[in-house]
């Protein structure tokens, strides 16, 4: 579940270091509980915890699921790192979990033993190879288009309402992809949808401030051509399987549905079709980019549909409304682009 990430309090720190030893949840409770603190400023910000101590729960859970002990080791590392591989993830996004990982050693650890000396050296390797490797955004493109002509062809092969998991998979699948190519939210919104968040007509999803990275609330329309698909799921198809939850999105078994579990789904349905992995966050990409193709004289258009912080990106979109014009624009525009292709 996705935390608040712009400010703390003991329950958000237990809570993030929860499924952690108790050593380990002794340590960070111990450098950022702000009743331990009293009044000391933690070394870290609260959204520098939040990325860090994540990571750090990923890599337990890799080392869970793969039986080797949870703690740090060179051998937990290794299974990790294939596990970031086989997401398709690049060199450059490894290198940001192992430096991560480094850095929640030192919070958790005595590194002044020498005994992690391996990890600092494991991490500034990857990190001078990520530096020789270019960015490969523009390589990994993939317009909203095909996207949605994807999205909507695995919705209808599929049939949900047989109670079979790989079918109601398939669909909420083709949902997910559809979904986030229209509403590009970052994944921790996503991730973190609750039904109390969409309207009854599904015509939009308000996320609250806690789940922004930019510490603002955002509405996200619905396109008209989306919403019969996402009320169906809600009505007819998430039911079949939900666990005692309010999220959006249900794994098998009817438990929400996380971080690895998403990214992982998105790769195995548009690796066959692209001949890349496109992630959650590529899908964000192809939202602003066909922003900017319609609309050549508004490119700060599409720093206002991702929510950018930096208000040279989003100058002419300073105010709620204009983020609300923005969702319409766009959604309005993936609909007749859908509507012409057929």
């Amino acid at each position: 579940m996705v935390s608040i990430i712009r400010r703390t309090s003991s329950e958000l720190v237990r809570q993030r270091c929860a499924g952690w030893s108790e050593k380990d949840q002794a340590a960070w409770i111990k450098a950022f509980d702000p009743e331990v603190l009293l009044g000391v400023e933690p070394c870290w910000a609260p959204v520098t915890q939040y990325q860090n101590g994540g990571v750090y729960t990923r890599y337990l859970d890799v080392c869970r699921d793969s039986g080797v002990a949870e703690d740090l080791s060179p051998d937990g590392l290794q299974r990790f790192i294939q596990s970031t591989e086989n997401l398709g993830c690049s060199v450059i996004t490894i290198s940001g979990y192992v430096w991560s990982l480094w850095k929640v050693t030192t919070i958790l650890r005595d590194v002044s033993t020498g005994e992690f000396d391996w990890l600092l050296a494991t991490a500034k390797r990857v990190g001078a190879a990520a530096k020789r490797t270019r960015k490969r955004k523009a390589d990994r493109y993939v317009s909203v288009e095909p996207l949605l002509e994807l999205a909507f062809s695995t919705m209808r092969a599929s049939a949900p309402e047989s109670g079979r998991w790989a079918e109601i998979q398939s669909y909420r699948d083709g949902l997910f992809l559809a979904f986030a190519s229209v509403c590009p939210e970052r994944l921790r919104a996503l991730e973190a949808i609750r039904l109390s968040w969409i309207a009854d007509d599904s015509s939009a999803v308000k996320i609250p401030t806690e789940f922004q990275k930019t510490a603002e609330p955002s509405t996200r329309l619905v396109p008209g051509f989306l919403r019969p698909a996402l009320a169906r799921w809600i009505t007819d198809i998430r039911p079949i399987v939900a666990g005692d939850h309010d999220l959006l999105w249900v794994a098998k078994g009817g438990r929400p549905m996380g971080f690895g579990a998403i990214q992982a789904a998105m790769r195995k349905l548009t690796q066959p079709a692209f001949g890349i992995a496109v992630t959650p966050h590529r899908l964000r990409d192809a939202a602003a980019t066909f922003v900017v193709e319609e609309i050549t004289n508004q490119a700060g258009l599409a720093s206002r549909i991702l929510n950018h912080r930096d208000p040279n990106s989003m100058r002419a979109y300073t105010e709620t409304a204009a983020g609300l014009t923005a969702s319409r624009r766009v959604g309005a525009l993936i609909e007749t682009a859908r509507l012409e292709a057929g």
